[in-house]
């Protein structure tokens, strides 16, 4: 814009003045409440601006977004954090400092969906009492004419409320939140990002535990997705679920243990968890798309297409590169990744014979029309064709309690590594290149033509997954996964009774949804049967059912990622679950042919005859 400016002489001067550059958001931990407390009241004082929002470095690639702020401070994302402890009377006052009208629910009562209106350049006003304790959402709407933008331009425009129970014990609060951008010319791909308290992995922050703390966390989350979240190393336990209108507490008795669990959209969880081992954990969603090391390196070309697509400009972009498996940091993330530093005394050295099994990762063109499945063989190299792969991978059955050593060998043509999915390990083996272990000795990835030893020895009984954990999407449509059985001692695994069922995709693209069903002779009336259901695919969320004579079948779910769920009763054979699930059930067919209905995420809807 052009101004005059009247010098001290009188004469006059046309200078040329640039707009201010909006101010830039902050990332909020969410760990400093915002406002003023002072006899059970609490006053907040919010704005809504534009602002610049860099959700990887400092200084890197800036997004232009709508976010709230407090007054008088520099605007965040999330949103600031609204704590009180119940019964407190909120009032929460909010400066529309953006060019749209807004809309935001959850201000006038957390409870429901009422709207607080407020006109660009107005202030609007809520009061509200917090009577329930929970994890709640408030929300921007932005609206000029017939254009709406859901959370604001940027999708951040949220904030989090939490009201306390007396004698609440202190938490960590982390809000999951989206941003969708243009497509990216290179790949023909929309740019995406999904961070976490305003951050994409590998600049998300760092926390910091000791073995035996006592970890309690809530999140929430605002993305218009679903995320499986999985814990590296240790179970947690739930004790809350809800969503953004409020969440109920467990009772005791239905608190569970578990290393993954989907939050869907508008949803919230509290878990709590206590490590037992030291070294680097990870924290994550495992819909592999989420954790894609492309929402890092497409963010430059993205975020110049996105000032372009907002100010209607014509600067060209600048050029984009596909991203390649392998590439960029050793583990191939970016996202929704927590990092987990544990302190602690190094573990105690393993005692006893080590079981030990040769696992060998290749691949065999042409598998997928002209795409090479990747695959696993148990057999050292050498021994079996080097073209040779399974997909699933074969069961690896050890025991609880029994040293076990896997040698993996690498004969692909790049590096890769293998995650043991919901074992508890030392961390240098939990197979996450560059990360796992500590700081002095961190875990490699595994050259081409090179082994790594991965030891553990089992603590408890169950079904878990063995998989890459090395950019994730091409290893999870190629076939790079499998499962993994642990028995009691002395156990004998029969695979007639005890079977597994996997969910994964074929390939790389929109594959259909398959289901390797491990069989075998056809199953028979009032004999008991064990099926271990694991989701690997990349990021299908999955719903089945057993039916038998065109009535659903009972049955009783004994297991959960590998935990023991003892004391549930029969009920209907329905199982919905996500990537990095894995669920056992137990049951008796009657007479007649046993079917699974079978509906997955990406409209993948088929009925599967059941040996």
């Amino acid at each position: 814009m052009m101004t005059l400016i009247r010098r001290a002489l009188g004469s006059l001067v046309l200078v040329a003045c640039r707009a201010a550059e909006p101010p830039m958001a902050a990332p909020n931990d969410n760990a400093t409440p915002a406002g003023t407390a002072a006899d059970g009241r609490l006053a907040v004082a919010l704005e809504a601006r534009p602002a610049r929002w860099y959700p990887a470095a400092e200084g890197g690639p800036a997004l232009e977004i709508a976010a709230f702020g407090e007054v008088g401070g520099p605007p965040s994302v999330p949103g600031p954090l609204i704590r009180a402890a119940v019964g407190t009377e909120v009032s929460v006052s909010l400066v529309n400092r953006l060019p749209d009208t807004l809309r935001v629910t959850g201000l006038i009562d957390p409870l429901t969906s009422d709207t607080l209106i407020v006109a660009p350049g107005a202030t609007g006003m809520a009061r509200f009492r917090a009577h329930r304790p929970g994890l709640y959402g408030y929300v921007g709407l932005t609206r000029r004419g017939a254009r709406v933008e859901s959370r604001g331009v940027g999708e951040q425009l949220v904030g989090v409320i939490a009201i306390d129970s007396a004698g609440a014990p202190p938490d960590r609060i982390f809000a999951i939140t989206a941003w969708s951008g243009p497509v990216i010319p290179a790949s023909g791909d929309s740019a995406f990002l999904i961070p976490v308290n305003g951050k994409i992995w590998p600049h998300t922050e760092r926390l910091r535990l000791a073995v035996g703390d006592s970890a309690h966390w809530r999140v929430i989350n605002f993305a218009s997705s679903s995320h499986p979240m999985h814990l590296h190393g240790a179970y947690f336990r739930v004790d809350a679920r809800g969503v953004w209108t409020g969440d109920t507490a467990y009772a005791a008795a239905d608190r569970r243990l578990t290393v993954t669990e989907v939050l869907y959209m508008r949803e919230t969880m509290t878990i709590a968890w206590s490590p037992s081992r030291p070294g680097n954990w990870l924290f994550h969603c495992h819909d592999a798309f989420h954790v894609a090391h492309t929402q890092e390196s497409d963010l430059p070309t993205a975020a110049a297409l996105w000032s372009a697509q907002l100010h209607h400009g014509t600067t060209p972009p600048p050029a984009g590169t596909p991203h390649q498996p392998g590439t960029g940091t050793a583990h191939g993330m970016a996202g929704l990744v927590l990092g987990i530093e544990v302190a602690g005394p190094a573990p105690s050295g393993r005692s006893g014979a080590e079981r030990r099994l040769d696992l060998t990762v290749q691949e065999r063109p042409g598998v997928f029309g002209d795409t090479a499945g990747i695959g696993f063989v148990l057999a050292r190299p050498g021994t079996v064709p080097p073209d040779s792969i399974e997909i699933p991978g074969p069961a690896l059955v050890v025991r609880r309690d029994e040293p076990t050593a896997i040698t993996v060998h690498n004969r692909l043509g790049y590096a890769t590594s293998v995650h043991w999915h919901g074992l508890e390990l030392e961390s240098f083996y939990d197979g996450v290149a560059g990360w796992s272990g500590t700081a002095a000795r961190l875990a490699p990835s595994i050259a081409p033509g090179d082994s790594f030893v991965a030891r553990f020895t089992p603590p408890r009984a169950g079904t878990f997954i063995y998989h890459s954990h090395f950019s994730e999407v091409r290893p999870f449509a190629a076939g790079r996964f499998g499962p993994l059985i642990v028995l009691e001692p002395g156990e004998r695994w029969d695979p007639d009774r005890d079977r597994v069922v996997i969910f994964a995709v074929a390939g790389i693209g929109d594959s259909a949804l398959v289901v390797a069903h491990q069989g075998g002779r056809p199953l028979r009336a009032g004999v008991p049967y064990r099926f271990r259901f694991i989701n690997i695919t990349p990021a299908d969320d999955v719903t089945l059912e057993l039916w038998q004579g065109g009535q659903p079948l009972s049955w009783r779910v004994v297991a959960k990622d590998g935990a023991d769920r003892p004391g549930q009763q029969p009920a209907p054979a329905r199982l919905r679950f996500g990537p990095g699930e894995t669920t056992d059930v137990e049951f008796a067919p009657g007479r007649g042919a046993v079917v699974m209905k079978v509906r997955s995420f990406n409209d993948f809807e088929s009925v599967i005859a059941v040996r």
